[in-house]
This record gives structure tokens, sequence and C-alpha cells, in this order.
């Protein structure tokens, strides 16, 4: 179910591209999009993850290196996402 999605996003592609790395190893259900309009008018990728996996992917990032700290929205719908919280694991 599409409420069930987080998005990761990231400072820059490089940063996209070794949490991409970090997670997918960890096992996490990761998929690389497009970062949506409605959050950004620049090109780039995020990354989406069941909401469910969100502590693990935050724990993964936060051991592997300080510089991965994402900004997350929480999927709503087709074009619709709510920030969570700093601390907000799901």
């Amino acid at each position: 179910m599409e409420n069930d999605l987080v998005l990761l996003l990231f400072d820059s592609i490089h940063q996209v591209m070794q949490a991409e790395q970090l997670l997918e190893r960890r096992g996490l259900a990761i998929d690389l999009v497009p970062v949506p309009k409605e959050i950004s008018s620049d090109c780039g990728l995020g990354i989406t993850l069941p909401a469910a996996q969100l502590a693990a992917a935050r724990a993964a990032l936060e051991a592997a290196a300080a510089t991965l700290r994402p900004r997350l929205y929480r999927r709503l719908g087709r074009g619709r996402y709510q920030p969570l919280a700093d601390r907000e694991t799901g």
C-alpha cells in the first residue's frame, strides 16, 4: 500500500548512491525514485522504503556516516507527501 512508504532525500546524488549501497547490503527493500516535483523542482533521486523499515534504515545510516542524514517524508498518496519529524520512526 502506497501510504506505507517513506521517502528519504539527501543533499547530493553521491549521498543517495552511498545510502543505496548501504541499505541494500542491510537487506532493506528500497527503490530509487525521482524527487517528486511536489517537494522540489531540482532534478535528483531519492530513496523510498516501507515505513516499517525506517528505524532500521536510520540506524544503518547513522552507524555508517554522520553525513547521511536524510530529510524524511511519508507518502500520503499520489503527489502528496508529509514531512516527518526528526525522530519520528513510523
